[in-house]
């Protein structure tokens, strides 16, 4: 496995008291959810080489972990962790939004070019139905990808109290 695996990632996941625990019915729903992720990556060179030195490794690794979420239950955050936002910025949706209404475009040019839409009214009236649910496909999925408004979120970052936006 290490010629082909450069790293080992260990995550862990954890939700803070009183928050809802994350489900697909609440990410429909667009409700906010609260999830603390604590990730570390171990290079493969630092890993023990034999299968037992590996598995003693892991069982390590899950003590640490325990510990961790633990104190995590304690004081609801990874303590002295560097915390980062990682909200997808709006002009990422704002630029997917464009680039999937440019191919739609492209593709109703090629239709009014194959079968000439323009040369009747059908075709005219076609063109305008599909142009409207163009600017509604586009309306709705700038809207489902935007994010509420949560307020400021504070997080520490090796024990100083930091402002998220």
């Amino acid at each position: 496995m290490r010629p082909f695996v450069s790293a080992v990632y260990d995550v862990t996941v954890a939700v803070p008291k009183g928050h809802p625990i994350p489900s697909v019915k609440s990410f429909l729903k667009r409700q906010p959810s609260v999830v603390h992720f604590h990730i570390k990556r171990y290079a493969t060179k630092g890993l023990p080489e034999s299968d037992e030195g590996v598995a003693q490794w892991c069982k390590d690794r899950f003590v640490v972990k325990d510990a961790m979420l633990e104190e995590f239950r304690a004081n609801d955050t990874f303590e002295g962790k560097e915390i980062r936002d990682f909200r997808i910025p709006p002009k990422k949706s704002l630029i997917v939004a464009i680039f999937l209404s440019c191919i739609f475009s492209i593709g109703a040019i090629m239709l009014i070019q194959r079968f000439s839409l323009l040369s009747n009214w059908k075709g005219i009236s076609s063109l305008a139905f599909a142009v409207a649910f163009d600017a509604i496909l586009m309306y709705t999925f700038i809207e489902y990808t935007k994010l509420p408004e949560q307020g400021k979120v504070q997080a520490t970052v090796d024990g100083q109290a930091v402002k998220l936006h």
